[in-house]
């Protein structure tokens, strides 16, 4: 039996039973596009860490409810609090990298430029393209059966980035700086972290003097063996590896 999710922007603190009013944009995907009749069972996830169980009822042309009758807590968030420093790569490799990280199980985000990033974007265009980010998140984690949404931080310069970390205390984290030339594969890493943050450059790469600003801010280089990824394959990599050596994969 298929499961239908859904998405309710605010955080639920109700007394069950309860009826919710759907959204307009839940409403429309399930009403109107997949055309769920009274009677389907819904989840509705609204990021607390959990989903609600309900019944679609009162399907009308413009509206429609769900009873929501049981609450029920996450079981499957990773136990790895990872956290993808990525830089901004052009159009859908940006999306789709985003997209996969969080089914991957990514809790946390953050957009950067570098030097080499072939995507200046600011204002009106940058928070268009946040907005678009975080629609992705929340479509990954309904198709994925997450319940927690993974944390997007405000898109910033690396440089910004390398100043906020070195005014806090890290040392139950580890920095992860992909460098196909490092000594040490990623596969071999270990030991205990209450979070591991993961650096990937944009399509040129970080430049030299990004490679030696991220080692005095405390980035170890590893690498991801003999061959050569590009951006959006290498953070899906990376991902992958640290989840199945320290996660839950």
């Amino acid at each position: 039996m298929r499961l239908y999710r859904t998405y309710h922007p605010q955080v639920l603190e109700v007394t069950l039973p309860y009826t919710l009013e759907l959204e307009e944009g839940s409403f429309n995907h399930l009403c109107k596009v997949l055309r769920l009749k009274d009677g389907e069972t819904i989840h509705v996830v609204d990021g607390s860490g959990g989903h609600y169980v309900g019944m679609l009822v009162n399907v009308s042309k413009r509206s429609a409810q769900v009873d929501l009758q049981e609450y029920v807590q996450a079981t499957n968030e990773s136990p790895l609090h990872l956290h993808l420093v990525q830089g901004i790569s052009r159009g859908d490799r940006m999306d789709l990298t985003i997209q996969k990280a969080v089914e991957l199980g990514v809790k946390e985000i953050t957009p950067v430029f570098t030097e080499r990033c072939e995507v200046r974007l600011s204002g009106e265009r940058l928070e268009k393209k946040m907005q678009r980010w975080r629609e992705i998140i929340i479509s990954a984690c309904l198709q994925s059966y997450r319940d927690t949404i993974p944390q997007l931080n405000p898109a910033i310069d690396l440089a910004d980035f390398y100043k906020q970390i070195a005014t806090n205390d890290h040392s139950q984290e580890l920095f992860v700086n992909l460098n196909p030339f490092a000594g040490q594969r990623l596969g071999e890493v270990s030991g205990s972290y209450t979070r591991i943050n993961l650096l990937i450059g944009s399509e040129g790469g970080l430049s030299d003097k990004e490679i030696a600003d991220a080692t005095k801010v405390g980035f170890s280089d590893y690498n991801l063996g003999p061959r050569v990824l590009r951006t959006e394959t290498a953070g899906l990599a990376a991902i992958s590896i640290l989840q199945a050596v320290l996660g839950d994969l």
